[in-house]
């Protein structure tokens, strides 16, 4: 297989709107478009999106943090963009078995 012949991959990025269980969507989008307009920053989520699955990375009680869902849907954010990062060195199912080995040796 020749490098880059994989499903391409996405970074998306989402604005936050639910922290603790708390809705802020009116204050975190007031604060971004100052940060943004004064810095060029913000505060945002995101996710990696490989052959159809988002993997992301937040507070949990138990586990690492490192959670999979539906590509443009994470619980507490609104989708914003999805920036195409190029093709994955590899195909789906090999993608797959190796993070499977990586989260069996996660401590």
């Amino acid at each position: 297989r020749r490098r880059g012949a994989g499903p391409t991959v996405y970074l998306n990025v989402y604005d936050l709107s639910n922290v603790g269980g708390t809705d802020l969507t009116g204050t975190l989008a007031s604060l971004n478009r100052t940060l943004m307009r004064s810095w060029d920053v913000g505060l945002f989520h995101a996710g990696v999106e490989v052959a159809g699955v988002e993997y992301s990375y937040g507070y949990c009680e138990e586990g690492t943090g490192v959670f999979a869902c539906e590509p443009r849907d994470a619980c507490g954010a609104k989708f914003r963009q999805a920036i195409p990062m190029g093709r994955a060195p590899s195909d789906a199912r090999i993608i797959e078995r190796r993070l499977a080995r990586l989260v069996a040796t996660w401590p």
